[in-house]
């Protein structure tokens, strides 16, 4: 899709011509739907080479994913649209470009604290921030009109017996500045944590003959296999997390003077009594499973302390392998 995009738009010059009011996405409800937590029907297609090179990226070690202590899941839902492979594609941005990023950041959204309990609710409206971005990729000739570019997200933490009270009306940047902090009060007990987020982008833009169309839905979310709430439990040495789920998804459309193109990206990973030890220099998980859907591909990480096994296939192929070292039983 990018060299699709990319040809249309380097032959364009575009300017921010319209001020229409654009749309803003409604909050996300309290509990995900089951169809939001189903894997879609199409979720996108990764040939094996994607499929090793996403398991080779480090995001099943402990100590680089952010995937089961309240510090990690706090940092990795602030990036989740920012760094969306196939939106980033649609946007024109090149690797190591964080303009994009800055328009659905949720740092400067004020918390609602009391008790035990962090909420963070809020819809936010994008459009005035892509303009410039794509302006500044292209040139300054052409219209673009943006009908919606806007995000929501619903996220909540619950750390029994906590008292959180002093992050009302705080920025999320400022609890993410102090994640460590929170991670003490929370972890000793464990917690609760539910994030529930939704992007969409939508542009146009015309010159002479020419007409591009662009259409992006993402969605980040950690829930309970249920939809609502997951645990993270104290456990001896370190936290598990156990019926948890982590989907992170988006569907691009892309209309190029009536040819279309569309760009799927979707992972889901089901957590199974895995624990993260408290020692933040431990490379590997101690132990548990997950359940991983990465596009058109299944399979299950099982961790040992001192390494993992994968095994993955997607019906006609098959992904396999080691990281670290593993007792004879898992090789």
């Amino acid at each position: 899709m990018k060299s699709l995009v990319q040809i249309l738009l380097l032959a364009l010059f575009i300017s921010c011509g319209s001020d229409d009011k654009s749309e803003i996405l409604d909050i996300p409800a309290d509990k995900v739907s089951a169809s939001d937590m189903a894997t879609p029907s199409d979720p996108g297609t990764a040939d094996q080479g994607e499929m090793e090179d996403f398991m080779s990226d480090d995001m099943f070690m402990a100590k680089k994913s952010d995937t089961v202590s309240l510090k990690k899941i706090v940092s990795s839902a602030s990036l989740a649209i920012g760094h969306d492979t196939a939106v980033r594609h649609m946007m024109l941005l090149e690797d190591g470009d964080e303009s994009f990023e800055k328009c659905f950041s949720i740092d400067e959204i004020k918390l609602e604290a009391s008790g035990d309990t962090i909420i963070l609710k809020k819809a936010v409206d994008a459009a005035s921030c892509l303009k410039p971005i794509l302006s500044e990729q292209a040139g300054s000739q052409a219209s673009i009109n943006i009908p919606m570019a806007s995000f929501g997200i619903n996220m909540k933490i619950q750390c029994p017996g906590a008292d959180l009270s002093s992050y009302n009306g705080k920025k999320f940047s400022e609890m993410d500045a102090s994640s460590d902090e929170v991670s003490s009060v929370c972890d000793d007990g464990g917690a609760k944590f539910f994030v529930n987020l939704i992007g969409r982008i939508k542009y146009n833009m015309t010159l002479n003959e020419n007409e591009l169309e662009a259409d992006a839905n993402i969605k980040f979310i950690i829930a309970s296999k249920e939809g609502d709430s997951c645990t993270l439990t104290a456990v001896t040495g370190g936290m598990k997390s156990d019926n948890c789920v982590h989907i992170s998804g988006s569907v691009v459309n892309i209309v190029s003077n009536g040819e279309s193109e569309v760009e799927r990206e979707f992972q889901k990973i089901v957590f199974n009594d895995v624990v993260e030890p408290s020692d933040e220099s431990a490379l590997y998980y101690t132990s548990g499973t997950q359940t991983v859907t990465f596009r058109n591909w299944q399979g299950t990480v099982t961790h040992s302390g001192t390494g993992f096994t994968y095994d993955f296939s997607n019906g006609t192929a098959n992904v396999e392998g080691t990281k670290g070292t593993v007792p004879p039983s898992l090789d």
